[in-house]
């Protein structure tokens, strides 16, 4: 009992250290949340960094320039941001970029041009800089960050190629190709100039310039250029083999001669109708139109016993005009007939040709 007693003698209150421990412990508290505090700043201002970076460089992706682009709102001077070229790439690990197409050696001395089918070229570097003081904790200084993004901008576009359009051969662009013999560059350049000198011949008129239809079109109101263009037109091709450009030119030849073919009951089963028989055709229904047109200005006229001398004039005149256009429409059907040929009949052999 009596050590018991000499224990309790020694004891002291407790009251007060918990306070005590609080003002011990509270500046490390502080310490620490002020720590967190400019980690998280400065993480939030690194991801700023990067999409300033990123934005740099794709903003003034080609064709694209950015220079009237304003920077970001939170991203003010001293902040900067620019792009610059960065070069090239050094090395892709991927063999399909070692491919013959594109780096040769190809058959036929068809050597491709190396630097518009490269990769590796083109890259730009989008940067972006900062230097910030610290929220909290000012002795500490602040953080700086120096970011860059880069991007392989040198596309295949067929802008920077130098074409006019998506459907502009690229071939003569990507390979350099075996020049023709001089002969065969003045037999083209002869053909070609046949061609644009046709163009003005006055008997092609015709095909999209027909005087005639044009007045029709201005007389009766159907348009101050009535006339429809006939030329026939090769459907587009993005093939060489001789087979598929063979095929198109028989198509083309078909478009221009006509072809009509029938089964051995006698049944059509092909008719493509040539440039004559599209051009009858339609000047035949043409001068129907303007038949009908004539015969409705005659019916609109008083009877024959009430009109005036002019309405007599206009009425004779129309008559003279409607029997003049039947016998065009008749010789046209009578052409129309010398056109449909029996099967097996061509204008010409064209594998001679």
């Amino acid at each position: 009992m009596a050590r018991l007693n000499r224990k309790a003698a020694f004891r002291r209150p407790a009251r007060g250290l918990s306070t005590l421990e609080m003002v011990m412990v509270l500046p490390i508290l502080l310490f620490v949340m002020a720590l967190m505090i400019n980690f998280g700043t400065a993480a939030a201002w690194k991801v700023r960094s990067l999409c300033v970076a990123r934005d740099a460089v794709w903003r003034t992706q080609w064709p694209r320039t950015g220079q009237n682009d304003p920077a970001p709102e939170y991203w003010q001077p001293p902040a900067t941001m620019s792009t610059e070229n960065a070069g090239n790439i050094d090395v892709l690990d991927d063999p399909l970029l070692d491919h013959p197409v594109v780096r040769g050696p190809l058959p036929q001395g068809l050597d491709p041009r190396r630097w518009l089918l490269d990769p590796s070229r083109g890259l730009r570097r989008g940067k972006s800089y900062l230097e910030r003081p610290y929220a909290l904790l000012a002795k500490m200084g602040g953080f700086t960050f120096d970011v860059s993004h880069d991007l392989l901008d040198d596309c295949w576009q067929y802008q920077r190629m130098g074409l006019h359009g998506t459907v502009q051969r690229r071939i003569p662009t990507l390979y350099v190709l075996a020049k023709a013999g001089s002969s065969y560059v003045q037999a083209y350049l002869a053909a070609v100039s046949t061609i644009v000198v046709a163009l003005d011949d006055p008997d092609l008129a015709p095909l999209d310039r027909d005087e005639e239809s044009i007045a029709y079109g201005r007389r009766f109101g159907w348009g101050c250029h009535y006339a429809r263009d006939f030329h026939p037109y090769m459907n587009g091709f993005c093939q060489l083999p001789t087979d598929s450009v063979g095929e198109l030119l028989d198509d083309y030849v078909d478009k221009v001669e006509g072809e009509y073919e029938v089964d051995e009951q006698g049944h059509v089963i092909r008719d493509v109708p040539s440039v004559p028989e599209e051009m009858a055709g339609w000047f035949i229904g043409l001068f129907e139109r303007v038949i009908q047109t004539l015969r409705y200005e005659i019916d609109s006229l008083p009877p024959p016993a009430n009109r005036t001398p002019e309405q007599n004039a206009v009425a004779s005149g129309n008559a003279a005009e409607i029997a003049a256009l039947e016998r065009r429409i008749e010789r046209l059907q009578q052409f129309l007939q010398t056109l449909k040929r029996p099967h097996g009949v061509d204008h010409f052999d064209r594998d001679q040709t």
